[in-house]
Protein backbone atom coordinates (compact mmCIF):
# COMPACT_ATOMS: atom_id res chain seq x y z
CA UNK A 1 0.00 0.00 0.00
CA UNK A 2 1.41 3.67 -1.03
CA UNK A 3 0.26 6.70 0.56
CA UNK A 4 0.17 9.31 -2.28
CA UNK A 5 -0.28 13.05 -2.66
CA UNK A 6 -2.39 12.78 -5.55
CA UNK A 7 -4.74 10.55 -7.30
CA UNK A 8 -2.63 8.47 -10.04
CA UNK A 9 -5.03 7.80 -13.60
CA UNK A 10 -7.66 4.93 -13.22
CA UNK A 11 -6.57 3.91 -16.85
CA UNK A 12 -3.03 2.92 -15.88
CA UNK A 13 -4.01 1.43 -13.14
CA UNK A 14 -6.89 -0.07 -14.08
CA UNK A 15 -4.80 -2.85 -15.65
CA UNK A 16 -2.36 -3.76 -13.35
CA UNK A 17 -5.02 -5.23 -10.74
CA UNK A 18 -4.28 -2.72 -8.11
CA UNK A 19 -7.24 -0.64 -6.79
CA UNK A 20 -7.32 3.42 -6.02
CA UNK A 21 -8.29 3.66 -2.38
CA UNK A 22 -8.12 6.18 0.89
CA UNK A 23 -6.59 6.32 4.10
CA UNK A 24 -8.80 7.07 7.08
CA UNK A 25 -7.12 10.54 6.60
CA UNK A 26 -8.73 10.98 3.09
CA UNK A 27 -5.37 11.15 1.44
CA UNK A 28 -5.48 8.91 -1.96
CA UNK A 29 -3.69 5.57 -1.81
CA UNK A 30 -2.66 2.69 -4.10
CA UNK A 31 -2.82 -0.92 -2.93
CA UNK A 32 -1.70 -4.33 -4.38
CA UNK A 33 -2.70 -7.67 -3.08
CA UNK A 34 -1.19 -11.06 -3.30
CA UNK A 35 -4.15 -12.64 -1.62
CA UNK A 36 -2.77 -16.37 -1.82
CA UNK A 37 0.51 -15.92 -0.37
CA UNK A 38 0.22 -16.90 2.86
CA UNK A 39 -2.06 -19.80 1.66
CA UNK A 40 0.93 -20.89 -0.78
CA UNK A 41 3.32 -21.33 1.89
CA UNK A 42 1.21 -23.05 4.37
CA UNK A 43 0.18 -25.74 0.57
CA UNK A 44 3.76 -25.56 0.03
CA UNK A 45 4.77 -26.91 3.99
CA UNK A 46 1.54 -29.27 3.69
CA UNK A 47 2.52 -30.71 0.47
CA UNK A 48 6.02 -30.07 -0.51
CA UNK A 49 8.32 -30.80 2.43
CA UNK A 50 7.22 -34.96 2.26
CA UNK A 51 6.69 -36.13 6.12
CA UNK A 52 9.21 -33.49 7.78
CA UNK A 53 8.39 -30.97 9.98
CA UNK A 54 7.96 -27.51 9.23
CA UNK A 55 9.92 -26.13 12.13
CA UNK A 56 12.46 -28.63 11.39
CA UNK A 57 12.47 -27.58 7.51
CA UNK A 58 12.76 -23.74 8.83
CA UNK A 59 15.77 -24.38 11.04
CA UNK A 60 17.66 -25.52 8.20
CA UNK A 61 16.65 -22.41 6.20
CA UNK A 62 17.98 -20.48 8.64
CA UNK A 63 21.55 -22.65 8.02
CA UNK A 64 21.90 -22.30 4.42
CA UNK A 65 23.04 -18.61 4.80
CA UNK A 66 22.21 -15.41 2.72
CA UNK A 67 23.38 -16.71 -0.54
CA UNK A 68 20.17 -16.41 -2.83
CA UNK A 69 18.87 -20.44 -4.03
CA UNK A 70 19.37 -19.43 -7.50
CA UNK A 71 16.05 -20.96 -8.34
CA UNK A 72 13.40 -19.43 -9.47
CA UNK A 73 9.24 -20.30 -7.98
CA UNK A 74 6.10 -18.88 -9.59
CA UNK A 75 3.62 -18.55 -6.28
CA UNK A 76 0.83 -18.54 -8.19
CA UNK A 77 -1.45 -21.51 -6.21
CA UNK A 78 -4.47 -19.73 -7.58
CA UNK A 79 -4.08 -17.43 -10.19
CA UNK A 80 -2.60 -13.70 -10.06
CA UNK A 81 -4.07 -11.33 -9.20
CA UNK A 82 -1.68 -8.33 -9.67
CA UNK A 83 0.50 -6.80 -11.38
CA UNK A 84 0.10 -8.35 -14.15
CA UNK A 85 -3.38 -10.65 -13.88
CA UNK A 86 -3.99 -13.59 -14.99
CA UNK A 87 -6.01 -16.53 -13.83
CA UNK A 88 -4.28 -19.04 -15.86
CA UNK A 89 -1.08 -18.96 -14.28
CA UNK A 90 0.05 -21.56 -11.60
CA UNK A 91 3.16 -22.92 -9.24
CA UNK A 92 6.39 -22.80 -11.41
CA UNK A 93 9.70 -24.11 -10.15
CA UNK A 94 12.85 -23.18 -12.78
CA UNK A 95 16.32 -23.51 -12.72
CA UNK A 96 18.57 -20.53 -13.42
CA UNK A 97 18.26 -21.16 -17.23
CA UNK A 98 14.39 -20.76 -17.08
CA UNK A 99 14.16 -25.00 -17.31
CA UNK A 100 11.28 -26.88 -14.82
CA UNK A 101 13.42 -28.36 -11.82
CA UNK A 102 12.75 -31.79 -10.78
CA UNK A 103 11.99 -30.85 -7.23
CA UNK A 104 12.87 -34.98 -6.01
CA UNK A 105 16.44 -34.21 -6.94
CA UNK A 106 16.46 -30.91 -4.95
CA UNK A 107 16.74 -30.77 -0.95
CA UNK A 108 13.78 -29.65 0.83
CA UNK A 109 15.61 -26.94 2.56
CA UNK A 110 16.87 -25.58 -0.55
CA UNK A 111 13.61 -25.72 -2.58
CA UNK A 112 11.56 -24.65 1.28
CA UNK A 113 14.08 -21.48 0.72
CA UNK A 114 12.94 -20.83 -3.01
CA UNK A 115 9.31 -20.97 -2.77
CA UNK A 116 10.08 -18.29 0.39
CA UNK A 117 12.11 -16.08 -1.84
CA UNK A 118 9.44 -16.55 -4.85
CA UNK A 119 6.78 -14.68 -2.72
CA UNK A 120 9.28 -12.24 -1.76
CA UNK A 121 10.31 -11.57 -5.46
CA UNK A 122 6.67 -11.21 -6.58
CA UNK A 123 5.80 -8.50 -3.79
CA UNK A 124 9.01 -6.35 -5.20
CA UNK A 125 7.31 -6.83 -8.44
CA UNK A 126 4.51 -5.17 -7.11
CA UNK A 127 6.37 -2.35 -5.58
CA UNK A 128 8.28 -1.55 -8.83
CA UNK A 129 4.83 -1.88 -10.99
CA UNK A 130 3.60 0.46 -7.83
CA UNK A 131 6.85 2.89 -8.53
CA UNK A 132 6.34 2.82 -12.21
CA UNK A 133 2.88 4.48 -11.48
CA UNK A 134 3.51 6.31 -8.65
CA UNK A 135 7.32 7.51 -8.16
CA UNK A 136 10.05 5.96 -5.51
CA UNK A 137 8.93 5.27 -2.74
CA UNK A 138 10.21 6.88 0.80
CA UNK A 139 11.74 4.29 3.00
CA UNK A 140 11.62 2.46 5.10
CA UNK A 141 9.07 -0.37 3.79
CA UNK A 142 6.81 -1.48 6.39
CA UNK A 143 5.59 -5.06 6.57
CA UNK A 144 2.87 -5.92 8.80
CA UNK A 145 4.12 -9.37 9.39
CA UNK A 146 1.46 -10.80 11.79
CA UNK A 147 1.75 -14.52 12.17
CA UNK A 148 3.93 -14.92 9.65
CA UNK A 149 6.17 -12.25 11.24
CA UNK A 150 7.40 -14.96 13.45
CA UNK A 151 8.87 -16.87 10.20
CA UNK A 152 12.51 -14.89 10.81
CA UNK A 153 13.90 -17.18 7.54
CA UNK A 154 11.02 -15.64 5.45
CA UNK A 155 11.53 -11.78 6.69
CA UNK A 156 15.58 -12.23 6.44
CA UNK A 157 14.55 -13.47 2.89
CA UNK A 158 12.07 -10.14 2.52
CA UNK A 159 15.00 -7.94 4.10
CA UNK A 160 17.35 -8.76 1.21
CA UNK A 161 15.14 -8.95 -1.48
CA UNK A 162 13.95 -5.75 -1.43
CA UNK A 163 15.70 -2.98 -3.10
CA UNK A 164 15.44 -0.99 0.40
CA UNK A 165 15.49 -0.90 3.76
CA UNK A 166 12.36 -2.73 5.30
CA UNK A 167 10.83 -2.48 9.36
CA UNK A 168 8.93 -5.33 10.49
CA UNK A 169 5.39 -4.27 12.90
CA UNK A 170 6.33 -6.97 15.90
CA UNK A 171 3.00 -7.17 16.73
CA UNK A 172 0.65 -10.79 16.40
CA UNK A 173 -2.08 -8.93 15.05
CA UNK A 174 -0.94 -5.79 13.62
CA UNK A 175 -4.39 -4.95 11.95
CA UNK A 176 -6.66 -5.10 14.37
CA UNK A 177 -3.86 -3.11 16.88
CA UNK A 178 -3.72 0.21 14.24
CA UNK A 179 -7.73 0.08 14.36
CA UNK A 180 -7.41 0.18 18.41
CA UNK A 181 -4.95 3.35 18.38
CA UNK A 182 -6.96 5.26 15.61
CA UNK A 183 -10.14 4.57 17.65
CA UNK A 184 -8.00 5.73 20.96
CA UNK A 185 -6.79 8.53 19.27
CA UNK A 186 -10.28 9.81 17.79
CA UNK A 187 -11.69 9.02 20.96
CA UNK A 188 -9.01 12.00 22.35
CA UNK A 189 -7.46 9.15 24.71
CA UNK A 190 -3.73 10.20 23.07
CA UNK A 191 -2.26 13.00 23.82
CA UNK A 192 -0.67 14.65 20.44
CA UNK A 193 -0.26 12.33 17.21
CA UNK A 194 -0.90 8.45 18.03
CA UNK A 195 1.79 6.23 18.22
CA UNK A 196 2.64 3.75 15.26
CA UNK A 197 3.07 0.09 16.22
CA UNK A 198 6.39 -1.48 17.48
CA UNK A 199 8.55 -2.79 15.27
CA UNK A 200 12.24 -3.83 14.16
CA UNK A 201 14.98 -2.82 11.32
CA UNK A 202 15.67 -6.06 9.42
CA UNK A 203 19.05 -6.17 8.71
CA UNK A 204 20.43 -6.70 5.12
CA UNK A 205 23.29 -6.55 3.07
CA UNK A 206 24.72 -3.67 1.16
CA UNK A 207 23.66 -3.65 -2.81
CA UNK A 208 21.32 -5.64 -4.05
CA UNK A 209 21.76 -9.29 -4.54
CA UNK A 210 18.75 -10.70 -5.68
CA UNK A 211 18.59 -8.24 -8.83
CA UNK A 212 19.48 -10.88 -11.15
CA UNK A 213 17.16 -13.58 -9.54
CA UNK A 214 14.21 -10.94 -9.73
CA UNK A 215 15.23 -9.75 -13.45
CA UNK A 216 14.51 -13.81 -14.51
CA UNK A 217 11.57 -14.00 -11.78
CA UNK A 218 10.04 -11.10 -13.33
CA UNK A 219 10.72 -12.70 -17.44
CA UNK A 220 9.35 -15.89 -16.06
CA UNK A 221 6.10 -14.56 -14.50
CA UNK A 222 5.32 -12.10 -17.73
CA UNK A 223 5.55 -14.99 -20.08
CA UNK A 224 8.78 -13.96 -21.90
CA UNK A 225 10.81 -17.35 -23.32
CA UNK A 226 13.72 -15.12 -24.25
CA UNK A 227 14.73 -13.80 -20.55
CA UNK A 228 14.39 -10.19 -21.72
CA UNK A 229 10.63 -9.76 -20.24
CA UNK A 230 7.96 -8.00 -21.91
Amino acid sequence: MRVLGDAPDPAIVRPTGMSITRTVTGAPSLLAGSANAGAFVRWWFAHRIGARDTADVLAEIAELGPEPSGLTVLPYLAGRQTPRPDRRVDVRLLDEDGREVDAKARAIPLLARAMLEGTALHARWMLDEQSRIAGPPAGPLRILGGPGGGNRPWMDIKAQVYPMNARLTTASEPVASGAALLAASRAGRLPGEAPVLAGVTLSREPGDPYRKMYERFVAAAAGSPDGEGE
